[in-house]
């Protein structure tokens, strides 16, 4: 496998990251210039999936928003592209092991959970 290649998921992070409110496979594929089962075939090969890269940009920026702006949790959500602040915050919990709102007050003394 070559080097672009194996940074698929850097790039793919990176997109997603870009605008989070559109990031669909298909869309990312798109803009790579291969068929969504190429890419998803190619993250497979490094051992990720979008979803997983999805995910996990979404928690980063989730994180830096909640600790470092005054965006309101709704506006957050909207951002990283759900569609409520009830979903979001469902995810948010499954990412932290609290809610946004939680996290938010307690701010770097958080301990993630593995899971």
């Amino acid at each position: 496998m070559d080097r672009h290649e194996y940074r698929l998921s850097e790039r793919v992070a990176s997109l997603v990251r870009r605008n989070f409110a559109a990031s669909s496979a298909s869309a990312v594929a798109r803009e790579l210039n291969v068929s969504d089962r190429t890419l998803r075939r190619h993250l497979a090969a490094e051992g990720s999936s979008f979803q997983e890269i999805l995910s996990a940009q979404r928690f980063a920026m989730a994180a830096q928003l909640l600790t470092s702006s005054g965006s309101s949790v709704q506006d957050i959500a909207a951002r990283l592209g759900y569609s409520d602040a009830s979903n979001f915050g469902h995810a948010f919990r499954q990412w932290s092991g609290m809610s946004p709102r939680q996290y938010r007050q307690h701010g770097s003394q958080i301990y993630l959970h593995a899971g």
